[in-house]
């Protein structure tokens, strides 16, 4: 089956990829493979790495491994001539959909003069749990640095019958109103992998099922902004990602579904630039604790915090009673895209501008803050309401903190909290709140 490719990119797109992106941005041994021979080679510097393509896609039935790569190149591998070429894709073709998808994107960038490329089926060896926990920890950087990245939908139907030549369809109603119809529908956007795919890269370009051509990530800014949840700004690299709240961040994700459950965290590393071994078994909710205890090792960004989950959500996560500061799931943080964070506070909040470091015992998240208490007071330990540094609409978030603690026998022993309504701005009102200063709150944590 011969395929017909059509790769359009603007001039100004060329300019941006000459004089922005990265050459080398990584940092693990990457092996890559040839767009003309399709054999792999390892570079295990990033002195090494020569300017590459790589592809972003769903795994589906049938996809190319590395071990099955290698077979088929001992087997039938091309040498530059039509007829071994030709043997070579029809081994493939008897292989599966998932081989001649990959033979598919390699003509892509060959056709644009880029003679490696990588794809996560086959250029990782899985079997090695070493070499996919460092390809996993280094994947947003290798997208970052790559020349261009290719999106395959394989659910999207080719959106006209023949293939526009120029941008200019983009501008015909028709069109647009088929690709507003076609691209919400792919599976492609609610895939946790495919987040990071569709912010690393500076440039996108975006394909069909047959492999036609439907837009780079400018062209579908308004499409790709409507189905994600994310700003217009950011995908387009005129705000950087590190600039929105980690909260917004998170929401992103909130709707996204990973096969293995641990990989919900696992995809988010590079969106937070924080790197953690990967400890498959461990569980969603755990994998997911560990992920915000390295996003507060390095960031004092309170909007972490600014997550809300009902009593029947938590029960439908299948975790039991769920208590503390940190989220079981990105799930908890669907509500927050609108969360942002406050550079500076007004002293007539009576809160600090910066607080002490966040210290993770074995009771609980050491936290200090600036505190007020809930009167009627119910009890001599009191109910009380923290102010984080991050906010909704200029309303900030607020955490209700309910001692678990009457244990008061031993001095100086700090008391244990459990947090709620984490994003309900509207729990208390000002007039019920007596303010107090700066306490050190200790908050049980579940999943640890």
């Amino acid at each position: 089956m011969e395929v017909a490719i059509h790769l359009f990119i603007d001039p100004v797109d060329l300019q941006l990829l000459a004089t922005n992106t990265p050459k080398h941005r990584t940092k693990a041994a990457m092996r890559l493979i040839n767009t003309t021979t399709f054999e792999f080679r390892e570079f295990l510097n990033d002195a090494q790495i020569p300017k590459y393509a790589i592809l972003s896609h769903r795994w589906e039935d049938g996809e190319a491994s590395f071990k099955m790569w290698q077979k088929c190149l001992r087997e039938h591998a091309p040498r530059h001539g039509e007829e071994s070429y030709t043997a070579f894709w029809q081994s493939l073709k008897e292989l599966g959909p998932g081989y001649t998808k990959v033979v598919q994107f390699c003509r892509l960038s060959e056709a644009q003069n880029l003679s490696w490329a990588w794809v996560d089926t086959c250029c990782i060896d899985k079997r090695s749990s070493a070499e996919l926990s460092e390809a996993i920890n280094s994947m947003f950087a290798w997208y970052k640095a790559a020349t261009m990245c290719i999106a395959y939908l394989s659910d999207v139907p080719n959106i006209w019958r023949t293939q526009p030549c120029g941008r200019l369809h983009h501008e015909k109603p028709a069109i647009i109103a088929r690709l507003d119809e076609y691209l919400p529908r792919s599976a492609w956007f609610r895939r946790g992998w495919t987040l990071q795919e569709l912010l690393a890269p500076l440039t996108i370009m975006f394909y069909s099922a047959g492999w036609h051509f439907l837009g780079d990530k400018r062209e579908l800014g308004r499409q790709l902004s409507n189905i994600t949840g994310i700003d217009g700004e950011v995908l387009r690299y005129r705000q950087t990602i590190p600039e929105q709240s980690v909260a917004q961040r998170m929401s992103w994700a909130s709707r996204r579904v990973t096969t293995r459950g641990e990989d919900a965290a696992y995809c988010l590393l590079g969106l937070f630039d924080v790197n953690m071994p990967l400890l498959y078994g461990e569980g969603k909710t755990k994998a997911f604790v560990r992920l915000q205890l390295q996003i507060i090792r390095k960031s004092d960004d309170e909007s972490i915090f600014a997550w809300s989950l009902s009593r029947p959500e938590i029960e439908a996560l299948g975790i039991g009673d769920w208590e503390g500061l940190l989220a079981p799931s990105p799930t908890a943080f669907v509500s927050s895209g609108l969360v942002t964070t406050i550079a500076e506070v007004t002293t007539a909040e009576m809160i600090p501008a910066t607080r002490l470091p966040y210290v993770m015992t074995h009771q609980g998240l050491e936290f200090h803050a600036f505190a007020s208490q809930i009167e009627p007071v119910p009890d001599k330990f009191g109910e009380w309401v923290v102010v984080l540094n991050c906010h909704v609409d200029n309303s900030r978030c607020k955490l209700v903190l309910y001692s678990i603690d009457c244990d008061d026998s031993r001095p100086g022993r700090e008391r244990q909290y459990v947090a709620r309504s984490h994003i309900d701005r509207d729990a208390v009102t000002n007039e019920h709140l007596r303010p107090v200063g700066e306490l050190c709150f200790v908050i049980y944590q579940s999943g640890l």
